[in-house]
């Protein structure tokens, strides 16, 4: 936080934690539960209709991936192959 200009710890009242779900952390800001982490293409529509603001004036980068999932199977269907291809570029 000290690149955002915040030197002071902010700790949360609860202990609450949203693991991976996202939509989740926005519905909690969105409700006035709390502040959300989120991706900004996420949340531009409520941006833009002033239900969410943004807190800080910068965006932060993370080396964070994506990973694309599927059941454990022996053969993955044609179409999973194909979208698999395409987003490794290969």
């Amino acid at each position: 936080m000290p690149t955002a200009g915040c030197e002071e710890r902010v700790g949360p009242q609860h202990d609450l934690n949203f693991g991976d779900q996202t939509t989740l952390a926005i519905d909690a800001a969105l409700t006035g539960q709390g502040v959300a982490l989120v991706q900004e293409d996420f949340v531009t529509q409520d941006l833009s209709a002033g239900r969410l603001v943004q807190i800080f004036p910068h965006a932060m980068r993370t080396d964070a991936g994506y990973y694309l999932v599927s059941p454990r199977k022996q053969r993955q269907p044609h179409a999973v192959a194909e979208l698999k291809r395409w987003l490794s570029g290969a």
